[in-house]
């Protein structure tokens, strides 16, 4: 074989499928640990955002809001980068004011302008300190918002506000 013939093959053996590809799944699942739902979604369609905002409702209240389509396309990020592919457990995503008035009376760390109450947040549990610390991680390496590190209660708080990070560790 010349040369020029041994070229052609080469730039034509890219275009052959030898080795069957095999397909990473794009999908987000979800499970809510207070009402035991499960959600899998693959897109930010408008129907897509709809299933999140009610899947991320307020289970208190069973209000429901927009959730933020960049707070979506965070946790499709974090899930693929993080996750083996089993649900992603959900403690809150949205908070109506009523619900967060009550909780920043009876619990500790919940802001009066918590980012929760615009549909921005979600609290995922993670259940051991290095899961939150591999979590962390990776989120603040993706600067698109702020990210909490609750090593007491085993999970990690992601929102689409200002990027900024804290932990619940005392210093």
């Amino acid at each position: 074989m010349d040369r020029r013939n041994f070229l052609k093959l080469m730039l034509f053996l890219p275009s052959l499928s030898f080795a069957k590809k095999v397909k990473r799944s794009k999908n987000l699942k979800l499970y809510n640990l207070h009402t035991k739902e499960k959600l899998i979604v693959k897109d930010t369609s408008k129907e897509s955002l709809q299933k999140v905002s009610h899947f991320l409702r307020d289970y208190r209240t069973n209000e429901v809001i927009d959730i933020d389509k960049e707070l979506v396309e965070l946790l499709f990020e974090l899930y693929h980068k993080t996750s083996k592919f089993g649900y992603m457990s959900v403690i809150s995503g949205y908070r109506s004011p009523t619900t967060n008035e009550y909780l920043r009376k009876h619990t500790d760390g919940v802001s009066k302008n918590s980012m929760h109450t615009k549909g921005k947040a979600v609290d995922i549990f993670l259940g051991t300190e290095k899961k939150v610390k591999q979590f962390a991680k990776v989120a603040k390496k993706l600067r698109k918002g702020g990210v909490g590190e609750y090593y007491t209660h085993k999970f990690v708080h992601v929102d689409t506000g200002r990027v900024r990070h804290w932990n619940d560790k005392k210093a």
